[in-house]
């Protein structure tokens, strides 16, 4: 029986060696991982310029934003200022008058 066991078991053995010896990936062509490489690190160069311009126009934008922000408080401010002399004005006739 023991004749029987190891013929199976090399066979086993055998069909699993082959089996991972067909899973393992092919090594990568090198000029081509570097070409491959090359263009990843380009491609992410362009990226970071486009942030960092897109972070830059950002800036640009929140800055005017904050700009007219304080233009238009300052603008209310003189209205609301405006509003109460115009207030006070008609009021100064009507009072003299009783």
């Amino acid at each position: 029986m023991s004749c029987r066991v190891a013929p199976g078991l090399i066979f086993m053995l055998t069909a699993i060696a082959a089996s991972a010896q067909s899973d393992k990936p092919t090594a990568p062509n090198k000029p081509h991982a570097r070409a491959s490489a090359a263009a990843t690190h380009r491609r992410v160069a362009r990226h970071e310029a486009e942030v960092r311009h897109l972070q830059q126009d950002v800036a640009k934008q929140e800055s005017a934003s904050k700009q007219a922000s304080e233009r238009l408080q300052k603008q209310d401010q003189a209205i609301a200022e405006l509003q109460k002399q115009l207030q006070k004005a008609h009021a100064s006739p009507a009072a003299g008058k009783h």
